[in-house]
């Protein structure tokens, strides 16, 4: 009999002691649930918000240069030095979808940078700039620019690339 009552001791003892990890460990899952989903409303909120702001322009202001990993086009025909002026007017055109699409005013000290983000056929802009520009297009075929009311031109090319104006 009294090994009856220590086995039974024993038994409650083993069983309150594994309702105290039970208890313990159910607040631990809830947490990590709670973590899990609020990073999960954060990444949620970033990509609706980076969709909805997809077209804006964003300018950025820095001292470094442009630096594109893309094959670089052929520069369109030269233009005369007597076009030139202290601030030029670049009107911009998609006549396709555009992915991408960056504008450096390359005579503004620190250079300036107009980007721009899944542009629509259709799309027009006009950019002022001190006397040239350097220009990415990731679509240069869907791309048209005219300079101070000048020619609509083209750039030759298909796909992704650079020019610049004016040449030297």
């Amino acid at each position: 009999m009294h090994q009856t009552i220590l086995l039974k001791k024993k038994a409650s003892a083993a069983t309150s002691s594994n309702s105290n990890k039970t208890a313990k460990s159910i607040p631990i899952p809830k947490v990590i649930f709670s973590i899990l989903g609020l990073a999960l409303f954060i990444v949620i909120t970033f990509l609706v918000g980076s969709v909805l702001s997809g077209d804006k322009e964003e300018e950025i202001a820095s001292n470094e240069p442009l630096q594109i990993e893309e094959k670089i086009q052929p520069n369109p025909a030269p233009v005369s030095k007597e076009i030139l002026s202290d601030v030029n007017s670049l009107n911009l055109a998609a006549i396709g979808p555009i992915e991408r699409l960056i504008v450096c005013d390359e005579g503004e000290i620190p250079k300036k940078y107009h980007e721009f983000k899944t542009l629509p056929k259709g799309w027009e802009k006009t950019i002022k700039f001190k006397k040239s520009f350097k220009c990415y297009s990731s679509s240069l075929e869907s791309l048209r620019f005219a300079v101070d009311d000048g020619p609509e031109k083209k750039h030759q090319g298909v796909g992704a690339g650079n020019f610049s104006w004016p040449i030297e």
